[in-house]
């Protein structure tokens, strides 16, 4: 759609719309309905409308544009469309299509023809809309037909079915919205250069809103409900199916959330269940299509908005990639730097290396390993991605409600340490993201409660039992339990507190000392929501131990809790790795606008549907990493190249670029979709399942890895072996805190 769309608009409809809107939170009660629009032009009956047959005329374009077909029937029925189309508009504000009327053919409401007429409108088709409207608005306010089409057009929004408790609110709520649209129409029209085809959906945004602030200073005044559905659509419409949509619901949500929360967030809720049923996105925009699923993001944004997200990111949060070459380019402490496909083709060397190396995965048919790097990329995402949907269809509904929040309960639990212990909450999501290499969260989670609750205690010497416990043989390697060349840091240590060592490394060892003389060895279940539960059992309904990591990993721990916070000290100390910095910002900004993905060995695990480890050769090839030469798996064949000039570590990026689109076709989060199917890849490669042996061999990992083999010679398709692998593991157990 060009500016002919704005041209379309004439000084006389403009006069004809509502420009009075009373503010939203101005609600009356059940017995003060609102007062009616009152049209300056005289009224005409339907009669006349049924025998104009410009009014016919302009009904055909407008079928042609929102079902994408020519309009068969006369013209009376023609101009019963008409009137039909219009009435959703003006009371149906959410729904993807309201309930047939007298013509027989229903029609989308007003934010579905909003982003019809701005994403694929004709010129005729725009100038035909605003005669329909201009007309339309003629009619009487109060008629028998009128009302049918009014009830019809609210019973198919789901907007009407609110908290809000009477029919006067929520009628002033969504007639306030489509006066909103209105009002959009008509500034696109007084202002020819910023239609919504004018910009990308977030520059357009961007640019309505800083036109209102400008507007707003001037003394013109702009109602929250006309703002925030201007800016909104403005930049959702413009943005069709990338992340202006998203960005643009966020900006309704802001605006409106406080006044209208509970009919954003089931019009978000209403427009993810849409979402979830189509599945894949297509290409289409509004040529014959649902409106809703060009609008749909937005709305699901906006809805998850209204119910706790956020428009900006956390001050604190980090650059998910960590440059550190001399050569070097970009700040990681004062740019948003992410991880994806982009950032991984910005070395074409390592990138088509790391590609070259996916390709030789069974999970890529023979003819994808011969595609050129660009295109085998794109190949490997949608495997991945596909994999993802498919297992996150799999898990029921209730379960997926839960699973998805994993990093609010992390959050939780950030916020309860945080006013317990006095740190800031970046101290406390370094603490947990520190701990977290090759690390059960359960666990995870009680190790980093043991190094900030012995932190917090600076005052306690060292006691004799601390240093016996390092100088204690183990069983099994007949040597101390702290390493030979941590011992002279041990003999020095006794009688002394955290306040008299002077190096973080130190400090870590007093940690674990303490720790492993002083608590017990067992830890808790953690809920989705942050919750502790039983404690955990091993199969045999013994208790879990609770073994801590390398002191690389507590050093860090304890320089997090002391960093104050502090971003300049947390983004060199998180490390390279993408895995651990991610975690770091889905605990810290959950609901932050960045997408940051956390991909693990369960993450990989799920995208490529197999049951890998921590060793696994593709587990490996994601975080960039090598096994030692004793741990090499069969299938390894070289590791996959990193970049200290770019951050990039292996191919961290396909994979976080396949959990976002997924997310983005199911209407949720990244992370979201991440801790979903991470419960699922858990419950599907249970730990028996993996290390389930037979004659020296892991059978159970073969038998997965026969299928693929199978698949990539053509031998099976991608649906037999998906179906395979699910038989074969025994089906998706439910994960422990449901059990």
């Amino acid at each position: 759609m060009t500016d002919d769309f704005a041209r379309a608009f004439d000084d006389r409809f403009a006069s004809n719309v509502m420009v009075d809107t009373p503010p939203v939170l101005q609600i009356p009660s059940m017995d003060t309905p609102p007062d009616p629009v009152q049209p300056e032009a005289p009224e005409v009956t339907e009669k006349q409308l049924l025998l104009d047959p410009q009014f016919a005329a302009a009904a055909r374009d407008v079928h042609l544009l929102f079902e994408g077909e020519p309009f068969e029937g006369d013209d009376q029925m023609a101009a019963r469309y008409g009137i039909d189309a219009i009435g959703e508009f003006n009371y149906n504000f959410a729904g993807p299509a309201g309930i047939p009327g007298e013509s027989g053919i229903s029609s989308p409401g007003t934010i579905g023809q909003a982003a019809a007429l701005m994403t694929s409108g004709s010129q005729d088709q725009a100038k035909s809309f605003v005669y329909l409207m201009d007309r339309y608005d003629q009619l009487p306010n109060f008629t028998l037909a009128g009302t049918a089409r009014m009830i019809r057009g609210m019973v198919a929004d789901p907007s009407v079915y609110t908290g809000f408790g009477t029919l006067g609110a929520g009628f002033l709520v969504r007639k306030t919205g489509a006066t909103g649209i209105k009002k959009l129409l008509v500034e696109i029209a007084k202002r020819p250069g910023t239609s919504a085809a004018v910009y990308t959906g977030v520059e357009a945004g961007a640019a309505d809103q800083l036109t209102q602030g400008v507007e707003r200073k001037a003394g013109i005044d702009i109602d929250p409900a006309t703002g925030a559905l201007r800016t909104a659509l403005t930049a959702g419409v413009a943005g069709t199916m990338g992340g202006g949509l998203v960005k643009g619901g966020e900006m309704l949500a802001r605006e409106l959330g406080p006044a209208i929360g509970d009919v954003i967030s089931q019009a978000g809720q209403s427009a993810e269940a849409r979402m979830a049923e189509r599945g894949p996105i297509t290409d289409r925009v509004m040529s014959g299509a649902d409106p809703m699923e060009v609008i749909d993001p937005a709305l699901a944004a906006a809805g998850k908005l209204a119910r706790g997200g956020s428009t900006e990111a956390h001050p604190n949060r980090i650059a998910t990639r960590l440059p550190t070459a001399v050569r070097a380019t970009e700040n990681p402490i004062d740019e948003p730097l992410q991880i994806g496909l982009a950032e991984s083709k910005a070395d074409p060397v390592q990138f088509e290396h790391n590609v070259k190396i996916v390709q030789d995965y069974p999970n890529m048919t023979e003819a994808q390993s011969q595609l050129p790097p660009e295109q085998a990329s794109e190949e490997f995402i949608t495997h991945v991605k596909d994999n993802l949907l498919w297992i996150h269809d799999k898990i029921p509904d209730e379960t997926r409600q839960r699973s998805k929040l994993w990093y609010d309960g992390a959050r939780a639990i950030t916020d309860k340490w945080s006013a317990k212990y006095n740190l800031p909450d970046a101290s406390i999501a370094g603490t947990l993201a520190a701990l977290s290499p090759q690390m059960d969260w359960y666990k995870n989670v009680s190790l980093a409660e043991r190094v900030i609750t012995t932190m917090a205690n600076r005052d306690v010497p060292a006691s004799k039992e601390m240093i016996a416990f390092a100088k204690q043989l183990d069983p099994k390697t007949k040597k101390p339990k702290l390493a030979e060349k941590f011992q002279p840091i041990v003999d020095d240590m006794l009688g002394k507190t955290l306040n008299d060592l002077d190096s973080p490394l130190k400090r870590a060892i007093f940690v674990r000392l303490y720790d492993e003389v002083n608590n017990p060895r067992t830890h808790n279940i953690i809920s989705p929501e942050g919750d502790l539960m039983e404690t955990v059992k091993r199969a045999d309904g013994s208790e879990a131990g609770t073994g801590w990591g390398s002191f690389v990993e507590i050093t860090k721990a304890v320089e997090a809790v002391e960093s104050g916070g502090d971003k300049a000290v947390l983004t060199p100390l998180m490390g390279t790795q993408h895995k651990v910095r991610s975690f770091y910002n889905n605990i810290l900004d959950p609901n932050g606008p960045n997408g940051d993905v956390t991909i693990d060995t369960h993450a990989v695990a799920a995208g490529l549907l197999k049951p890998l480890s921590g060793q696994s050769t593709e587990v490996h090839h994601n975080f960039g990493s090598a096994p030692s030469i004793a741990q090499r798996s069969a299938n390894w064949k070289g590791a996959t190249k990193n970049s200290s000039v770019t951050g990039v570590q292996g191919n961290y990026g396909l994979y976080a670029e396949a959990y976002r689109r997924a997310a983005q076709e199911r209407g949720i989060l990244p992370r979201e979709m991440q801790s979903i199917t991470w419960e699922a890849a858990r419950g599907l490669f249970t730990d028996v399942y993996k290390r389930a042996k037979k004659d020296g061999e892991f059978v159970n990992v073969k038998a997965v890895d026969g299928f693929w083999q199978k698949y990539r010679k053509g031998e099976m398709t991608i649906d037999e072996v998906r179906d395979a692998i699910e038989q074969h593991a025994g089906g998706i157990n439910p994960p422990t805190w449901k059990q």
